[in-house]
């Protein structure tokens, strides 16, 4: 999720075109295996494996009204100290004109009292269009198996503090979020990494390989917390 109303797909498919097409954004000749998303009420942080490196793009909201002008928008910091008179912000972080609609006496000049203007009527036929300005930030490599290093996996905390990636040569690796410093390097696998997830209050990462093991970390110490086997299916 990109937004509250903005789904973010992206993929690629090789010589074959069988993918999703990168049609947010141009990524060049590094396909996007995986990615995630955090919106921190300013902007959006979009983190996309691309083979064995992560790359961190800024992506930042903005509307054209159909007559090319652009409006502003607001912040979450801006909402919380700057309370507008005559914008409100919506679950976008878009801000938008709001009508005036009070404060103005009724008196009768030879007009119907309690006419209304038809100004707010005006704007809200106003087309607008939602874009969204990508700007590439920094790029870490997250995988270092030889010859093919590979991320498969990246997830951001859910309190916006760190970030995980794991892929081909097994290794769990946990970085500061948004700097991406590492934090942590894991030999948590004996095989590559299908999947990570975090706990809701960010204590715990969980990984899950094709070792056939899924693993309980403690964030806070690299700990293994808990060991969970099963045997592997064999076709007959």
């Amino acid at each position: 999720m990109l937004t509250s109303r903005h789904v973010l797909v992206a993929g690629g498919g090789g010589a074959s075109k069988t993918g999703v097409a990168n049609g947010l954004h141009e990524t060049g000749a590094n396909v996007v295996m995986n990615f995630a998303v955090r919106n921190d009420g300013r902007r959006s942080y979009l983190c996309a494996g691309q083979e064995s490196h992560c790359q961190m793009y800024f992506v930042n909201p903005r509307v054209l009204s159909e007559d090319g002008k652009e409006e502003v928008y607001v912040t979450q910091e801006e909402k919380s100290h700057k309370p507008s008179v005559d914008m409100h912000a919506n679950e976008n972080g878009i801000r938008q004109r709001r009508s005036n609609t009070s404060g103005v006496e009724e008196i009768s000049n030879g007009h119907a009292v309690g006419a209304k203007s038809t100004s707010a009527d005006q704007n809200s036929n106003i087309k607008r269009i939602l874009k969204f300005d990508i700007k590439a930030a920094d790029s870490i490599q997250t995988d270092f198996l030889t010859p093919d290093p590979l991320q498969r996996v990246v997830r951001i905390s859910p309190n916006g503090h760190f970030m995980c990636t794991g892929g081909t040569d097994g290794h769990l690796r946990v970085w500061s979020f948004p700097k991406m410093i590492p934090t942590a390097d894991i030999e948590a696998h004996t095989k590559e990494i299908d999947d990570i997830d975090i706990s809701p209050d960010s204590k715990m990462i969980i990984t899950i390989a094709k070792d056939g093991q899924c693993l309980v970390w403690d964030v806070a110490n690299s700990k293994k917390l808990y060991d969970l086997k099963w045997g592997l299916l064999v076709s007959i």
